[in-house]
């Protein structure tokens, strides 16, 4: 998700009054974080049902087609039941969207401290992040991603392939913490976060870029959102199905995983789910991000 305001965001009429109205620094990463929460909440409530899926045949020894484990899933816990584990990637969105942002505008500051030291005082410390630093940055940002993400991903794996093993999502992390496995597939999570949020940034700043003169800005951040996460999560695949059997119990470390995985063939056993979750979500949380983050941003003004 874009971390600054652009020419493109201001309206016709408003570039008069634009300096005077900017927010501060503080401010705008607020405002990216509050609604790049809200729209990956909105975006895990919308593909969840998919994710069971994926999480079922990722850590399946055997092939399975996707619609035939939905319907054994809804038999076996009913319509409702397919939503075990739920309430940790809604909670999870504020700390991995939390982490991430404030990883990305971390590595910001980074990359400035970096100008000055590479060109001294003629550093342009206002000019935005070239493709490299904006790679940097997205990867950086990463690494505080994935220590958000690995303790909810290994209880919503856990809640979703063991449903009637804990009472409720807070007794599963309980127990996970009593255990010190929390942490479980730490490792993995990074190996994916990494490239992951690399590829997930700069393909959104640039597909949505191509497609503004195209289309209205309304669906071009579907659109864009759609294509980064399709292609940041078929990279990242064949990582995914790892560390989900690691933390699922499955494999006793990321290694394991991966041997048991090549000997399977089974590096993209799921794929169909992914892209299927990837579409859903990204396109929600673009859509609800990108206009959210105007309306909160004019509060503020």
């Amino acid at each position: 998700m874009p971390a600054r305001l652009s020419a493109r965001d201001v309206q016709p009429g408003e570039a008069a009054s634009s300096s005077a109205q900017s927010p501060s620094a503080p401010a705008a990463a607020a405002v990216n974080i509050a609604a790049g929460t809200i729209g990956s909440m909105c975006g895990e409530a919308a593909v969840f049902p998919i994710d069971v899926v994926k999480t079922r045949l990722m850590t399946a020894t055997v092939s399975e087609a996707p619609m035939a484990a939905l319907a054994l899933l809804i038999r076996e816990r009913g319509p409702l039941g397919i939503y075990s584990g739920l309430p940790s990637p809604l909670c999870g969105a504020f700390l991995i969207k939390s982490s991430l942002f404030a990883g990305y505008e971390l590595s910001k500051v980074c990359v400035h401290a970096s100008r000055t030291v590479r060109h001294g005082r003629d550093a342009d410390m206002a000019r935005p992040l070239d493709k490299a630093e904006g790679l940097f940055s997205a990867a950086f940002a990463g690494i505080f991603a994935a220590m958000a993400t690995c303790p909810v991903d290994r209880v919503k794996i856990v809640m979703q392939t063991r449903p009637n093993a804990h009472a409720s999502t807070l007794h599963c992390a309980l127990a996970l913490a009593r255990e010190r496995s929390l942490s479980l597939g730490l490792g993995a999570t990074l190996a994916r976060e990494v490239p992951s949020s690399a590829i997930y940034f700069s393909v959104y700043e640039s597909t949505r870029e191509a497609l503004l003169p195209l289309c209205p800005a309304a669906a071009a951040a579907p659109l864009a959102g759609a294509t980064c996460g399709v292609i940041s999560w078929l990279a990242c695949c064949p990582i995914d199905v790892a560390k989900t059997r690691v933390q699922s119990g499955a494999a006793p470390s990321l290694l394991a995983a991966l041997r048991a995985v090549a000997e399977e063939r089974a590096f993209f056993r799921g794929v169909q789910p992914v892209v299927m979750r990837a579409v859903l979500k990204h396109a929600t949380v673009f859509a609800v991000y990108e206009q959210l983050r105007p309306r909160l941003l004019a509060l503020g003004t």
